[in-house]
């Protein structure tokens, strides 16, 4: 069932079925608004896939989720992007091996998503929100605009080990030091 539900036999067939009980019907003068009837089954069908895991929340890659949940720690991770979208990641960057990568971009849209950096990590996090959330661990809370995190063992001067872009477009993003 390569092109999901819609395309599968199942679907045309009860499709089918319903448009022919609907003429049997209105020739008896029993009206059914059919294409609300279809409309409705089909919204069914999606909130339950939803529900149960179905086509329809799946896990991209290692690194992004669409409709679903995904945790990473640095150490899995292929890519230097985390992207959500329309559900849940957590990103835990405490065992990621710096010497081979330094930067991570971490996308939620319509999600939320979880950034833990160790203490001892000398980090630098860039977040972004428009329409969103960010919440980093100075307790600084921002919708709108642009922040910039330090780990508070890095001076205004040093170069960071680890540097985080963050960006939250109608979703939340919680940034942890643990």
């Amino acid at each position: 069932m390569r092109g999901g539900f819609l395309f599968s036999e199942i679907f045309w067939g009860l499709l089918l079925i319903v448009l022919g009980v609907s003429a049997v019907l209105r020739s008896f003068n029993i009206n059914i608004p059919f294409f609300r009837v279809v409309l409705a089954f089909v919204l069914i069908y999606l909130g339950i896939s939803m529900l149960l895991g179905g086509p329809f929340v799946r896990t991209v890659d290692d690194s992004t989720v669409i409709f679903g949940e995904l945790r990473r720690s640095g150490s899995e991770l292929t890519e230097n992007e985390f992207t959500v979208i329309f559900g849940s990641g957590e990103l835990d960057l405490r065992d990621l091996d710096l010497e081979q990568t330094d930067f991570i971009e971490m996308n939620i849209v319509f999600g939320s998503g979880k950034l833990i950096i160790g203490r001892e990590q000398l980090a630098e996090v860039r977040v972004s929100s428009a329409f969103g959330n960010a919440l980093l661990p100075d307790r600084t809370s921002i919708t709108f605009g642009d922040y910039t995190y330090l780990s508070p063992d890095l001076d205004r001067g040093d170069r960071p080990s680890l540097l985080v872009e963050g960006s939250v477009v109608f979703g939340r993003l919680e940034v942890e030091e643990r």
